[in-house]
This record gives structure tokens, sequence and C-alpha cells, in this order.
């Protein structure tokens, strides 16, 4: 059975559900612990994209506690960056993995109210429509990890895409599930969109 049709969610090491969602020429993009609809949003911006945490390792069920919140324990609060919601460092509670995604080399310079900000778009392999972008390190204050201090004392920020998150743009893809009720349908896939844009 072709993975990008799977009609039932799998379970992760910690029990919970794992959902997939498509670009909207039906590629696969995303399997997620997370629905993206309970994630938190940087609402700054005029698309309002969704934020996901992308952590290094899959959770097991030592690493899983069930009073943490989105997979942030108490040493690992929400901060804020330029009045966003983001997360300082990726939950074990919950995972995330992207398929068939290509990222661009290249960052560009997007001009905001708050002054400019550097990305790095992130596009579907198949098709080409962006699906989201990554920050460079320069946008983030040293306490949210961009400095390091080695054990000889030794400091060095870090520069280039931050990978243990991304910022996904509403519309640009859709749940497993409900493409395959659209397509049998008869439904184009292209004309949904998984939120409205105007939407909080």
């Amino acid at each position: 059975m072709d993975q990008s049709h799977a009609s039932k969610p799998d379970l992760d090491s910690t029990g919970a559900p794992v959902q997939t969602y498509h670009c909207l020429c039906k590629q696969l993009i995303l399997a997620t612990t997370q629905s993206l609809d309970s994630l938190p949003i940087r609402t700054s911006c005029v698309e309002k994209p969704y934020i996901l945490c992308l952590p290094d390792k899959l959770p097991s069920s030592e690493d899983s506690d069930p009073e943490d919140n989105n997979g942030l324990n108490e040493n690992q609060e929400s901060g804020e960056h330029n009045g966003d919601k983001t997360f300082k460092t990726p939950g074990v509670q919950h995972f995330a993995l992207l398929f068939s995604t290509i990222a661009s080399p290249k960052a560009q310079i997007v001009r905001k109210i708050t002054g400019f900000e550097k990305r790095y778009l992130r596009y579907c392999s198949r098709c080409k429509l962006p699906i989201g972008y990554q920050l460079d390190w320069c946008m983030f204050a040293d306490e949210e990890g961009q400095q390091v201090t080695e054990p000889n004392g030794q400091q060095w920020r870090k520069t280039g895409r931050r990978m243990d998150y991304i910022y996904l743009f509403p519309g640009g893809m859709i749940d497993t599930k409900t493409m395959d009720e659209t397509c049998d349908g008869g439904t184009s896939v292209g004309t949904l969109q998984t939120r409205e844009s105007g939407e909080e």
C-alpha cells in the first residue's frame, strides 16, 4: 500500500497517534503526533504560520511525561521572540518528521514592521510549492541557544538555518483523512485549506 495514502494513524512508542499531512499535490510531507490546529501560531506575521518543533530524536516511553504540556517540562518553557510564541528547546513527548521537502540553500530577507527577517524556505519536492520556512540563528537572542559555551570556556555563535523547528504556512497542507475523503468525493484537493487565513 502506498504510504502517502495511509488512512489509519499509526502509534509512536509513547502511544500517541501519528497524523500525516500532504502537499496539495498529494505528496506526503509531514508525520507528527500533534495536529496542526493544536500548534502555536506566529501571530505577528500576516500569513500566521504554525510553529512546529522538530526534535532530533524520536520519543520513547521513558521520555514521555503525562504532566508535560506539548512536550515541554518546567525546564523547557515557551519563550517570546519578536512577540511570537516559540520554543527554546524541542520537547521529547511529541515528534515530527518532514518528508519529500527541499530546503532553499539561500536565505530570503523579508521586511516586517519590526525590521528585517532572514528566512530559509522549504518546498515540496514534487510541485515546488512553499510549505513553510525556517529562520536564521541571527534572529534569536543568546539565551535562546544562539551562543554556545565550550567546556574550555570558549564561546561562539551559531549561524545559518535553525533546524529545530519550522514555520508551516496555513493552507499549504492537508491531512490524509481529509485528502482521501475529498478525492473520493470528486473535489479538487487544491481548493481546500486547513485553516481560514484570518483565523487566530
